[in-house]
């Protein structure tokens, strides 16, 4: 009795394994999954509202070194021309 159990656990086992082979190969990866739900989202706002241009990123404005004054990126933490630190390293 207890090799017709484990017998059928295994074939249970192979069974899902294989469908979980069949789903992730017919709709890829999560990751795809998510970019292309977020792809239909921007679609049914956009069509929900014709007259309105979809979003677009705004870009953040750049931030100014205070001691040579050159422009950077607002993700700088060093200034591009003087390497002057633009903001404390967060401690870790």
């Amino acid at each position: 009795m207890n090799d017709l159990v484990g017998c059928f656990s295994v074939v249970v086992l192979v069974f899902f394994g294989v469908c979980l082979v069949l789903v992730v190969v017919r709709l890829g990866t999560i990751a795809d999954l998510l970019s292309r739900a977020l792809e239909l989202m921007v679609l049914d706002r956009a069509l929900e509202r014709p007259d309105e241009p979809p979003p677009v990123a705004t870009p953040l404005p750049p931030i100014y070194c205070p001691q040579c004054e050159a422009e950077n990126t607002t993700t700088a933490r060093y200034c591009v021309a003087c390497q002057h630190q633009l903001a404390p390293v967060p401690a870790n």
